[in-house]
Parts: C-alpha cells; sequence; structure tokens
C-alpha cells in the first residue's frame, strides 16, 4: 500500500513469487523444492505475460501518479 500511496510502482511478479516460495517452502520436502520452485517461477511467468498482453503493461508512456489510499472505499 506504501508503494501505492506514494506512485512507485510495485514489483507484482516478485510479491507472487515470495509467496509461492513461502508456500512450497512450508508444504514440500526438501528433496523437491528445487523443482517446485522452477514450476512455481513457469507459473507465474505465464500469469505475468498474459497481463502484460493483456493490460499493456509494456506501456512507455506510464508515469507515477502519487494517490490517496484509504482503507474502506
Amino acid at each position: 500500500m506504501k508503494n501505492i500511496a506514494s506512485g512507485k510502482k510495485a514489483n507484482i511478479k516478485a510479491y507472487y513469487q515470495q509467496k509461492a516460495y513461502e508456500k512450497i517452502d512450508q508444504t514440500v520436502p526438501e528433496a523437491y523444492r528445487q523443482e517446485a520452485y522452477e514450476q512455481a517461477n513457469q507459473e507465474i511467468d505465464a500469469a505475468y505475460q498474459k497481463a502484460i498482453d493483456t493490460y499493456n503493461l509494456k506501456d512507455t508512456s506510464f508515469t507515477a501518479q502519487p494517490v490517496n489510499v484509504y482503507a474502506n472505499f
């Protein structure tokens, strides 16, 4: 939320990678984690590419704008 309020670009891909890694660390035996990390990365990359294509995230005309974020809309 702080990044959104300041106008900084959030790294959504890194956020979902971190969440996936945390879940893998909690649920997958250590011997299989590398394979699970690779699979998670592939799924995240595919979803991220779909978002890039759908929402034109590579638009170079984007300029960050500070906004006010309220808890209740």
